[in-house]
């Protein structure tokens, strides 16, 4: 279930970054990084996404970047640049990570692409959330799995732990037991998904036989913050339940002209780097374009 590791920087593939060269160096915690320095061009590693601690290394894991209070809005936050890039679903629409404020503290958001027909767990796309360390000095990292022929993505519980046990689909779940004081979890929000797996992805909580309206739908007290920072609704579209955003207002752009990326690369599942666009009125890194 979860792969052994440390969680601290490596060296990658290839050669090492340059002497000297500090991957978090003016980047803020929750930040992608890469061992690599820019400048070497000889220099290459694998596209598993790393993050900035708040001490400024470079880990696998996702860190806890601040404290319960530290944040009072989602501007506090402002580190959607600094995730990982949104993801090309096959209906045309994007899968885009954020980072909000819940409670006081800044939490991350990876949503996967819905649903996705397969045959084969390699019919499913990489999951995009970060590794979750566990207190035995293993890592519990995401995978997505073909499951009855639709994907779903997994996130395994540190020590033999079923984040899902006894939990509704679309309820809260975390990869840390709630009675291990020594687990940390990590701030990014997961779900419990209708295969009874612990996800990043807002699942589809649909009966047996589908819905006909939204009161077929399952209550859930999971709150997925929309971009216009009121929670989504499930809602029956096409005989499935699904979490539902209003229109998102006052939009940062109308094209890819108008955004300012960082010209670091960050690292797509392919080995390529994401690409900047405008994507429902927001600047974001796209994979696959």
């Amino acid at each position: 279930m979860n792969s052994g590791g440390s969680g601290q920087s490596g060296s990658g593939n290839g050669s090492g970054g340059g002497m000297g060269y500090e991957p978090c160096a003016n980047k803020p915690c929750g930040a992608t990084c890469s061992s690599c320095d820019p400048a070497d061009m000889n220099c290459a590693e694998t596209a598993v996404a790393r993050y900035c601690d708040a001490q400024g290394g470079c880990n696998l894991a996702y860190p806890l970047c601040d404290d319960p209070g530290q944040c009072t809005s989602d501007a506090d936050c402002g580190m959607d640049l600094a995730l990982a890039p949104c993801e090309i679903c096959p209906d045309g629409t994007y899968a885009c990570p954020r980072v909000y404020c819940d409670a006081g503290q800044c939490v991350g958001s990876f949503p996967g692409c819905q649903g996705g027909g397969c045959t084969m767990d390699a019919d499913c796309p990489q999951v995009g959330a970060p590794c979750q360390m566990c207190p035995d000095g293993t890592t519990s990292c995401p995978s997505s799995q073909c499951i009855n022929g639709m994907c779903a993505g997994s996130f395994p519980g540190c020590g033999g732990y079923d984040p899902c046990a006894g939990l509704a689909c679309g309820d809260y779940c975390s990869p840390c037991p709630p009675d291990d004081p020594m687990c940390a979890s990590i701030a990014v929000v997961m779900y419990c998904n209708a295969a009874g797996k612990c996800d990043t992805t807002p699942p589809e909580c649909s009966p047996p036989d589908g819905c006909m309206t939204k009161n077929d739908c399952p209550a859930t007290e999971s709150c997925l913050l929309c971009g216009n920072n009121t929670c989504a609704e499930m809602d029956c579209l096409q005989n499935k339940c699904v979490f539902t955003c209003p229109p998102v207002v006052e939009p940062e752009c109308q094209s890819a002209m108008e955004c300012v990326f960082d010209l670091v690369c960050q690292v797509c599942a392919d080995g390529t780097c994401a690409k900047g666009d405008c994507i429902n009125g927001k600047c974001q890194l796209v994979c696959g374009m």
